[in-house]
Parts: C-alpha cells; sequence; structure tokens
C-alpha cells in the first residue's frame, strides 16, 4: 500500500507515511516499557498479596528495580512518566496500610494494639521514603557507559498525598498516646495525709477523660483520609479539653509532693503507687509508666520546680548516713565492737548493718538516677551522686577490712580446735554434744552460703567444754584454712542423721520406757555403740585419718575417714532406735486395743438413758460379738508380741529372764484393760443407783 500510494504519488502518502512511523515507535516504546515494567510487576503483586506488617523487606527490591527502569528504558527516563509510577508506589503503600489499620473500627479496638498498628504503619512509610532519598542519591550507579541523568523533579511532587497521609498518621499517633497516658490514671492512688482527697480528684479527671475519648467511637468518617478535616477538627477540640485536664492533674501532682515528707513517699508520688501492689512497693516499672505523665508539657512546666527539693532531700539522707556510719566506726575503734542487730553475730551483724546502710541510700538514688530530668545533670544532682559514691567507697572499704580481720583468725582457730575430739559428755546429764564452740557462730554466719562445710549444735551454755574446735572447715577459702585432707572435708553438717548422732543420749532409745526390763533386752547393744563413741570422745578428732578398730564382737569395723565412722555410729544408733520405737508403738497398739472396750460395756440402756431398764432380749448376740472382738484381738496382742521379740534380737532364747520379764509387763497391760473393762461393765449395772 505504501509502494502504491508512493508511485501514484498520493495526496495520502504523507500522513500514511506519519502514521506508520509514529506506529512503529510506538510498537518499540511499548516492548521497551514491557520488558523493563515487567519484572517491577512481581515486586508489586507481592506488595500487595503480603501483609502489611512484613511489607519492609520487599520496599528495598522495589525500588531497587525503579532505578534500573530509569538507567536502561530509552522511553521510560523521563520525570513526567517515573512522577506517575513512584505517585502510584505511593497511593498502592497508602492503600495497604488502611486495610492493614481498617479505618473503621480503629476507635472501637485496643487502645495498645491500635497504636502498635499504627507505629508500625508509621515505620514502614518513613522507611519507604528514606530508601527514596536514598536511592535517588545513588541513581548515578546504575548508569554504565553513558551520561547519568538525575532526579531533578522535587520530591513533593511524588510525596504530596503521601506526606499527608503520614501527618494523619502522626496524628492518630498522638491521640493514642495521650489515651494510654490517661488510661493510667485508672490505677493511680496518692499517698498521705490528703491521699483520700487528691486521689477522688484524679477519679473525677479520670471519668470526664472517658467521656472525651468516648466521642470519637461514634464518629464514621475515615479517620486515614487526608482529604477529611473532620478527624482535625474533633482532635483541635480535643486537645483543648485535655489542657484543661492536663492543668488539674498537675495541681493534684504538686499537691501530693507538697504533702510528702521524705524520699520514701516522694518516689512513692513519683510512682503513683499502683493499687495492685503493696504501698511500700517500689519499681522500676512504674517510674517509667507515671514518668510519661510526668512528661506532659503542662504538668511537667507545673511539676519542673520540684525536683529541687528532691535534691535537698538526698543531700539530708545522704548527710544522715554519713553521721551513723562515722558514729558506728568512732565506737568501733573506742571499744572494738559495734551495735549490730541482736538475732545476729559478731562479724555477719557488721556486715548486714553494712548493707542496710547502703540499701538506705541506693534505693533513693537509683530511682532518682532514672528520672528523665535536668535536675539529674544539673551540678546539684551530680554533687548528690559524688557523696553518694564516697559513702559507698567507704562502706566497702569497711567491709573489706572487717571481713579481712576476721579472716585472718579463722586459719589459728581451725588449726588449734580441730585437733580436739569429736564429742563430749554434757556433766548435767551425761548426754552426748558435739566439741561446738559458741564463739564460732559469728563464721557459720558469714558462711551460710556454704552449708555442706558448716558444723551445727544445739549445745547449751551449761555445756563444760574448755578448748573446743572451730566448726567451719570452708573449701572456698585460702589453703591454709582447709585443714582436713578427706574427701568430704565436712565432719557433721546439716543433714538430719548428724543430728541424731550428736544431740542424742546412750540410753535415748529407752527413755520413755515405762521399765528396765526394755533396756535390759538392748543393754548389749547400748554398750557396743557406747564403746565406738569412746572413740569419738578419746582417739578421734576432726583431722582423723586412716584405720582403726574397735575391740568387741563387731571387728569388722575397719574404717579409712572420718565420715565413713560417723555413718557407721548413726547407723547403730538409727538402727537400735527405730527398732525400739516400732515396740513402744506395738505396746501402745496393744493399749489402744484393749481401750474400745473400756467406755462401751457388753449391755446398754433402751435409747441411752440413764433412767431406763438393760437391753437384754439380744444378750446372746452382744455376748458372742464382744468374745469374737476379745479372741481377734487376742490374736492381734500375740502377733505384736511375736513382733517385738524379732525387733528385740530375742529369737533365740524366748525362754530368756529377759524376755519373760518383757511379757510380763505386757500381761500386766493387758490384765489392767481386762479389770477396767470389767469394772465398766459392773458400773453400768449400778449406775442408774
Amino acid at each position: 500500500m505504501a509502494v502504491i500510494l508512493e508511485k501514484t504519488d498520493s495526496a495520502y502518502f504523507p500522513c500514511f507515511k506519519t502514521l506508520f512511523r509514529n506506529i512503529v515507535a510506538a510498537l518499540a516504546e511499548a516492548k521497551d516499557i514491557v520488558l523493563y515494567l515487567k519484572p517491577l510487576m512481581k515486586h508489586l503483586a507481592l506488595l500487595e498479596d503480603t501483609d502489611f506488617s512484613e511489607v519492609t523487606p520487599f520496599l528495598r527490591p522495589l525500588l531497587y528495580t525503579v532505578c534500573l527502569i530509569w538507567a536502561h528504558s530509552c522511553y521510560y527516563c523521563n520525570s513526567s512518566k517515573i512522577i506517575v509510577l513512584l505517585r502510584q508506589i505511593c497511593n498502592l503503600l497508602i492503600n495497604q496500610a488502611k486495610k492493614f489499620l481498617d479505618p473503621a473500627s480503629i476507635f472501637q479496638s485496643d487502645v495498645d494494639e491500635a497504636k502498635q498498628r499504627v507505629q508500625l504503619s508509621l515505620s514502614t512509610l518513613k522507611i519507604f521514603r528514606e530508601l527514596f532519598d536514598e536511592y535517588k542519591e545513588r541513581l548515578p550507579e546504575f548508569f554504565t557507559g553513558r551520561e547519568p541523568m538525575p532526579w531533578t523533579f522535587h520530591p513533593n511532587i511524588v510525596f504530596e498525598r503521601f506526606q499527608s497521609f503520614l501527618d494523619r498518621l502522626n496524628t492518630v499517633q498522638s491521640f493514642f498516646n495521650t489515651v494510654i497516658e490517661f488510661m493510667k490514671l485508672e490505677k493511680v492512688e496518692i499517698g498521705g495525709l490528703k491521699g483520700r482527697i487528691l486521689s477522688s480528684r484524679i477519679v473525677a479527671v479520670f471519668a470526664e477523660f472517658n467521656e472525651h475519648i468516648s466521642v470519637f467511637a461514634c464518629k464514621t468518617y475515615d479517620v486515614l483520609n487526608p482529604e477529611d478535616e473532620a478527624f482535625v477538627q474533633d482532635y483541635v477540640e480535643f486537645q483543648s479539653r485535655i489542657r484543661d485536664l492536663d492543668r488539674r492533674l498537675a495541681s493534684v501532682l504538686c499537691q501530693a509532693f507538697d504533702d510528702c515528707c521524705n524520699l520514701e513517699s516522694v518516689f512513692k508520688v513519683r510512682c503513683l503507687e499502683c493499687r495492685s501492689l503493696a504501698v511500700s512497693g517500689l519499681s522500676s516499672g512504674l517510674i517509667e509508666i507515671v514518668g510519661s505523665v510526668l512528661d506532659r508539657p503542662l504538668i511537667k512546666d507545673e511539676f519542673t520546680g520540684k525536683y529541687k527539693y528532691i535534691v535537698e532531700m538526698l543531700e539530708v539522707e545522704l548527710s544522715t548516713t554519713q553521721s551513723l556510719y562515722t558514729k558506728q566506726i568512732t565506737t568501733l575503734a573506742k571499744y572494738g565492737w559495734m551495735p549490730v542487730d541482736k538475732n545476729l553475730p559478731t562479724v555477719a551483724g557488721a556486715l548486714r548493718w553494712a548493707y542496710q546502710l547502703r540499701q538506705r541510700i541506693t534505693i533513693p538514688v537509683t530511682s532518682f538516677r532514672a528520672l528523665q530530668h535536668p535536675v539529674v545533670s544539673s551540678p546539684e544532682g551530680q554533687e548528690v551522686f559524688k557523696k553518694y559514691e564516697n559513702i559507698l567507697e567507704l562502706l566497702a572499704q569497711f567491709e573489706k577490712e572487717f571481713f579481712e580481720s576476721w579472716v585472718k583468725v579463722v586459719p589459728g582457730q581451725c588449726e588449734r580446735k580441730l585437733k580436739l575430739p569429736l564429742l563430749l559428755r554434757r556433766a548435767s546429764n551425761q548426754e552426748l554434744a558435739l566439741n561446738f564452740d559458741p564463739e564460732s557462730q559469728p563464721d557459720d554466719t558469714v558462711v551460710s552460703d556454704q552449708p555442706d562445710d558448716t558444723v551445727v549444735s544445739d549445745q547449751p551454755d551449761d555445756t563444760e567444754v574448755s578448748d573446743q574446735p572451730d566448726d567451719t572447715v570452708v573449701s572456698d577459702q585460702p589453703d591454709d584454712i582447709v585443714v582436713s585432707d578427706q574427701p568430704d572435708d565436712t565432719v557433721v553438717s546439716d543433714q538430719p542423721d548428724d543430728t541424731e548422732v550428736s544431740d542424742q543420749p546412750d540410753d535415748t532409745v529407752v527413755s520413755d520406757q515405762p521399765d528396765d526390763t526394755v533396756f535390759e533386752l538392748v543393754q548389749e547393744e547400748v554398750d557396743e555403740i557406747d564403746k565406738h563413741v569412746e572413740q569419738a570422745q578419746t582417739a578421734l578428732d576432726w583431722n582423723s585419718s586412716g584405720t582403726y578398730v574397735v575391740d568387741g564382737h563387731n571387728s569388722s569395723w575397719d574404717e579409712t575417714n572420718l565420715w565413713s565412722y560417723i555413718e557407721r555410729l548413726h547407723g547403730l544408733v538409727h538402727s537400735l532406735e527405730t527398732r525400739v520405737q516400732r515396740t513402744q508403738s506395738n505396746v501402745e497398739q496393744i493399749r489402744n486395743i484393749m481401750s474400745a472396750w473400756l467406755k462401751m460395756p457388753v449391755f446398754q440402756r433402751r435409747d441411752g438413758k440413764k433412767d431406763t431398764l438393760l437391753c437384754i432380749e439380744d444378750r446372746h448376740e452382744h455376748t458372742q460379738r464382744r468374745y469374737a472382738e476379745i479372741s481377734a484381738a487376742a490374736t492381734e496382742i500375740h502377733r505384736l508380741l511375736d513382733d517385738n521379740l524379732k525387733l528385740f534380737g530375742m529369737e533365740g532364747e524366748p525362754e530368756s529372764p529377759r524376755w519373760l520379764a518383757y511379757v510380763a509387763f505386757v500381761d500386766a497391760i493387758v490384765s489392767e484393760s481386762l479389770l477396767r473393762t470389767i469394772g465398766c461393765r459392773y458400773g453400768s449395772f449400778t449406775y442408774a443407783f
């Protein structure tokens, strides 16, 4: 067609020629655009299909692709076209953010959750804006072999609507910040003399605030639409009312501060002590919570003047602490001792006093340091911290010197006293006791975090001990303190087994028996135990090791260390005590069996009344039942007696005078119970008389 039009010199040829050129150029442009925009479609689809909270990793590849299009596309390297593309990307991000925030229900949802969503959206959009500026500066890196072409258009042309949306999100975030800060008033209570009145005023402020925010829950406009100014108008009115509440709240807090008389109450006001916690409670979480309320501009302006009084009170507290420290040190230097808690020994009491003095100033100073206010970094505040550090150094030096002076004494005490016998007998009652030195009690307390290395005893003041060993063998102390080479340095520890050995006399196991017959049955075992106890009184000390032999029929007592001796001795005593306790339990069970009939006669009166006749119609049945009970009791008593025979180890000597005497003792219990049963029966006959 073109050839015919050209040869015939047709008037349509120039028009056709122009049309043909335009079509070819448009086709080339379309192919170029499709070639470079098709990869971008993948990123845009991924951005659209992904939840907005997770799109941040996809923003950098998206802008990187846009830069490649600008650098390599011959037909899209044009400001007007790239501006349109960037605007569409911004609109896509705005739409995705609105879907994520759901403006229709943003004021009906949980405030904290809504605020987190707004913050996340703001963060994502700001990252996109920062990435745009970054890649705008890096555009020359995408041009190879030709002159770079920067973006010469102003960013506001692209981000005009985007920035309006960001401003609206900032307004919404400010609204939620205000709501969250005032919601804290629900759990706030002011202490002090005026606490109830001031707390009621805070409750009134909180109730009025709830009325103000309830207005927004009824609105139907799109709060995230930058073109809709209805929300801005409502927000301006809301801020005006909030300023009035801020002034009232500042007045309440200032009055509460003026009502404080010490640092503790000051920082309770700072914490606005939460009702759900104890009155004396103080936590960094509460400081952070209320700090955001006190940092509101109007409240901060009113409350700032009060901070200088906190500094003055801290200075007074530090001066008082310094005076207490000086007084105690003077007493210690003059008399060689210092008053401490009466429930603590000297060393532990002194260290505890230093710890409490440190805590007295550490708690308020730490709370003061946490304040987000210029007064903390002021010269007065720095002077407080300097004085505080000086007192801490004095206390640390005191603790070090006091502890080191005690440590110097311990090795000599251990070396001298660990050479003395393990056990002794109390002069008053011949009971066994650990050879324990009461003056070592402070040492026990100091090393109480090492339970395996502490000797425990309940020795009373009347114990006759002339030179008793120190009780402490501590593995974490210097080598010259550890004087035992045994695998287990603990001679008598906090274990209950050791207490049973040290505090129990030889005859404690039979001390509750009503007759000497029981003691005669265990006399041989008690004598055997006494032989081994004598070893601890005469031959064994706290450093003993090696082999020893105890004369007697049990010649297999060769041991290799002190702990095995204690375990063996404890095993013998515990075995004897357990068996004797079981025999006592069996005797008590015999008494209980017999006592079942002592208060219930065979024949009883009608209806349980005192003035009625005996019920004898079913006397045969009652008689047979009682006879069966007595027969069963006799069988059980014989079984219990046989059990005691085995427990006493008398199976091979059932005719021994010692065992027969014990049987007679049990027979006496049975006979007495039977006589009392008969007495109960005849008593029922004569009761009415």
